[in-house]
């Protein structure tokens, strides 16, 4: 199968099992704190990845060079824990139609930091790509006649800066390069994760039971864990490497997109008209940036030869 078409399945299916989470994670975190459901999972995810790392690809931990650590560092602080901190806590203070809606910026603040920091072409193309991708989000989240769309200005600001967090987070894994196979990266992203949630457990865990979790929540903290961490950081990392950062920035819409009919097909939801038409906005959006990409292939082709 060819590269790039292998790239962008794996950032499309990193993105919709993020976003069927979401409303798993608003109910988790109704009864979790935030730093300790984070890092528990995050934990969880670094578990089922050690035996790929270590078994599959032959990885000594100890010869990993503090050069790299450093980097997973950076990628973890930005791209998983900041972002779903900021998330988790936004999600709890605002509805689910302001974090769709804010979550929309995602394609358009990749746009502009590829454009900046990794010198990439503002083609016209590839900003109707991501223009029609932010319009379906915000036509997803036009709220029905009735709902719920009251927010505060704090879980507004934890959403943007959420928002803020992934878009730096595709822009430094596409710039990054480590001498890490795969799956330890992956690992390593989620051993370090938990490092850094570690102390805020640990200050939670003064005000919170942790043996009180009932079967429920750890089941759902043992799926959050590889269904949202340990896969889509590997699908993540292993399409980054054949995709643009605009292309993966894009993609983010397949999140709320992935939310909404994991809503419908579990949570008794439904879907409306212009959820349909939002859907088939993505779905274009996803083959105008891929033609965009064929045709500047095609035409260093022809000058190279």
């Amino acid at each position: 199968m060819n590269k790039k078409i292998i790239g962008l399945l794996a950032v499309a299916t990193c993105y919709v099992l993020i976003g069927s989470s979401y409303p798993i994670a608003q109910e988790a975190v109704s009864t979790i704190p935030t730093w300790t459901f984070t890092g528990i999972t995050i934990f969880i995810g670094f578990l089922f990845q050690l035996p790929f790392s270590l078994f599959k690809e032959k990885t000594n931990w100890i010869s990993i060079s503090l050069k790299d650590w450093s980097k997973v560092s950076v990628v973890t602080l930005l791209g998983n824990i900041l972002y779903t901190v900021f998330l988790l806590y936004g999600m709890s203070n605002t509805n689910a139609t302001t974090a769709a809606v804010v979550s929309s910026s995602v394609p358009a603040l990749v746009l502009l930091l590829s454009f900046v920091f990794l010198k990439d072409k503002l083609k016209s193309t590839m900003i109707i790509s991501v223009a029609l991708a932010i319009v379906s989000v915000i036509m997803m989240s036009i709220p029905e006649k009735g709902s719920d769309t009251s927010s505060s200005f704090f879980g507004m600001s934890m959403l943007a800066l959420s928002a803020l967090s992934n878009a730096i987070y595709v822009i430094v894994a596409k710039k990054l390069t480590l001498a890490l196979k795969t799956w330890t990266y992956s690992a390593a992203i989620c051993f370090a994760g938990f490092i850094f949630t570690l102390p805020m457990i640990l200050s939670e865990l003064n005000n919170f039971d942790i043996y009180s979790l009932n079967s429920y929540q750890v089941i759902t903290m043992i799926y959050y864990g590889i269904f949202v961490w340990a896969l889509p950081i590997y699908l993540f990392l292993t399409g980054i490497k054949y995709v643009s950062a605009t292309t993966a920035g894009m993609m983010f819409s397949f999140i709320p997109l992935s939310s909404l009919l994991t809503t419908v097909f579990f949570y008794n939801g439904h879907v409306r008209t212009i959820d349909v038409i939002s859907i088939i906005m993505v779905i274009t959006s996803v083959i105008i940036s891929e033609v965009t990409f064929k045709k500047s292939s095609l035409k260093n082709q022809t000058k190279t030869a």
